[in-house]
């Protein structure tokens, strides 16, 4: 162990990072939900008729829902980008012997 101190800016960085994953991971979570829910609906629907307008809100929901787990993937690949980032820049701070 070292007795090097961590800045509030190394320390902001990690905390935007964990936030960035951990908003992504739940944004996913909603539209994983989301989309199981859309499938017992139509599953449950008996008279669902294929081309009707129902149809087509089903279809707009689903790419909704996909639009929403794209988005929350790449806030969660942000988010670890941006912790291996904060990682490399301490990395290369305790080399230099700088706080």
């Amino acid at each position: 162990m070292s007795d090097a101190r961590v800045g509030w800016l190394s320390r902001a960085i990690d905390g935007a990072s964990l936030l960035l994953l951990v908003t992504g991971s739940t944004l996913y979570y909603r539209a994983f939900t989301g989309m199981r829910e859309l499938r017992a609906r139509a599953e449950a629907d008996v008279a669902f008729v294929p081309g009707t307008t129902e149809a087509f809100g089903y279809v707009r929901e689903f790419s909704r829902l996909r639009l929403t787990s794209w988005i929350a993937l790449a806030l969660a690949v942000l988010g670890v980008s941006v912790g291996v980032y904060a990682a490399l820049h301490a990395k290369q701070r305790r080399e230099q012997g700088v706080n």
